[in-house]
């Protein structure tokens, strides 16, 4: 069956993604089915990002409904903290998609996500850490944004992770030497600026 499965992902990677062509595949590999898959961190997680990516990444109701199901929620936290490279990626890339909205940052932060994006800028792969970053300074251009990320547990996340050098400070992770990553001290300066804003509109 699993190689059965694995010819049904190949075949979704690579072809244009479409309502059809995603119910075709979650009738197929069922979305607890690619949780398992995710988790067994198995040879091909570049196929199974790839699909997982057009799966939950497309900008309508259906893929929206598929990410904020019982099954899609689980799936981020998991992947976040996965050892594979490409899965937190392309976590933090399904993040990306949903902070742009009030409705959708509010959901982030209720299932724990945002608090994993912070965590995330300072990731052992660069890579991933500066996407992180990038992720986190287009969540502060909004105030439920802005509230997310300065909210207690995050906030202390961020000071954590950041020098008293300021914006250009070195991060430091258990795992990996210090590596320069400007890009968090953007992304606090740009919350900071948004959050005066906000007060300032109050």
């Amino acid at each position: 069956m699993a190689g059965e499965e694995w010819a049904v992902l190949a075949d979704f990677a690579t072809l244009p993604a479409s309502p059809e062509s995603r119910a075709a595949l979650l009738g197929a590999v069922p979305l607890p089915r690619l949780l398992e898959l995710l988790q067994a961190n198995g040879a091909r997680m570049d196929v199974l990002c790839k699909c997982l990516e057009k799966l939950l990444c497309a900008e309508d109701a259906d893929s929206r409904q598929i990410l904020r199901g019982p099954d899609g929620a689980r799936m981020l936290p998991i992947g976040f903290g996965h050892p594979d490279e490409r899965v937190r990626l392309f976590c933090v890339r399904v993040v990306g998609g949903l902070v742009s909205c009030d409705e959708d940052i509010k959901w982030l932060e209720d299932h724990g996500l945002v608090f994993d994006l912070v965590c995330a800028t300072t990731d052992t792969v660069l890579a991933v850490g500066n996407a992180a970053c990038n992720v986190l300074v287009k969540a502060v251009a909004c105030p439920a944004g802005v509230a997310a990320v300065f909210a207690a547990n995050c906030c202390e996340q961020l000071q954590a992770r950041m020098s008293d050098a300021g914006a250009g400070a070195l991060l430091r992770t258990p795992h990996a030497p210090a590596f320069p990553a400007p890009l968090l001290g953007a992304a606090v300066a740009a919350g900071v600026a948004s959050f005066i804003a906000v007060q300032g509109m109050v």
